[in-house]
């Protein structure tokens, strides 16, 4: 059994995200600021050591996205059935695919499927805001900016402030309206793609991910530059090794050790930085 595939929507760098992994080990290079620690950051949100509790915050939606909220709470729009398929805010879809050998015992409260040949089980992952949390953001963020409105009527910079009502207004108030949600999401098999509309929703259900999906999650620590800084590599190891040292044999083994290590980093330094899946 393994996670075959995942898709994020609206987070941080991450708008249109989809990734396919390895059966056994995935690595992902890229520059700085491409999205690889947004990738670690979504996981551990929704089901690593954060997802006990609400850790996203208003900046984890991309920038896009914010705009678009803006937009839709500011005029006159309403939210469409197509939201509630598709809901406004983050998302997460995990494609877990299983084999002829693999126990489907912990599984089987998530098969949409009674077909031998469907062998994918889809989670999904939201944090999202409900048709009536929507309605109520607009009238809430109206009474808001109305009252600023009055308050600021005779400041000379009251055309600038207004710009900056609904950004003060959701920054401080998103949490109230914006929920999280899990689902398993039915997997058609002819078209190779999820069913939005057919769903379980895990948490009305109290059907628990425990059984099915763990993840853990190393953080590297990160120098600015090694080569004209204290080395992060080589001055962990040295720092460890400074403990250890007892006699003279120990400690040349050990400085030659060091020593290793220090151009082992230099050799290091580049631009690029792994993600390992």
């Amino acid at each position: 059994m393994k996670v075959s595939k995942i898709k994020i929507r609206n987070f941080r760098l991450l708008k249109e995200f989809e990734l396919d992994l390895e059966d056994n080990l995935s690595l992902i290079i890229g520059k700085n600021n491409c999205g690889k620690t947004s990738l670690l950051s979504i996981l551990e949100k929704f089901i690593g050591s954060k997802s006990m509790s609400n850790s996203f915050s208003y900046d984890d939606f991309c920038v896009d996205f914010q705009n678009d909220i803006k937009e839709k709470v500011e005029s006159n729009y309403v939210l469409v059935d197509n939201d509630l398929i598709n809901p406004i805010g983050i998302s997460m879809k995990l494609f877990i695919e299983h084999g002829e050998d693999d126990d489907l015992s912990n599984i089987s409260e998530f098969m949409m499927d009674l077909d031998p040949d469907n062998k994918f089980v889809v989670l999904g992952f939201e944090y999202s805001i409900s048709q009536d949390n929507f309605k109520t953001l607009k009238e809430k963020y109206n009474e808001y900016k109305n009252n600023h409105i009055e308050m600021d009527k005779n400041s000379k910079s009251k055309d600038e402030l207004a710009k900056n009502y609904f950004v003060d207004f959701i920054k401080s108030e998103y949490k109230k309206y914006f929920r999280i949600s899990r689902k398993s999401i039915a997997y058609d098999l002819s078209k190779k793609e999820e069913k939005d509309n057919e769903f379980i929703d895990l948490d009305k259900s109290k059907i628990s991910l425990n059984n099915i999906i763990s993840f853990k999650s190393i953080s590297a620590r990160r120098a600015v530059s090694n080569v004209e800084s204290d080395c992060t590599l080589s001055a962990l190891s040295s720092k460890y090794y400074e403990k250890v040292e007892e006699d003279d044999n120990e400690k040349s083994a050990i400085d030659e050790f060091k020593s290793k290590i220090s151009e082992t980093d230099v050799d290091c330094q580049v631009n690029l930085t792994p993600f390992y899946v």
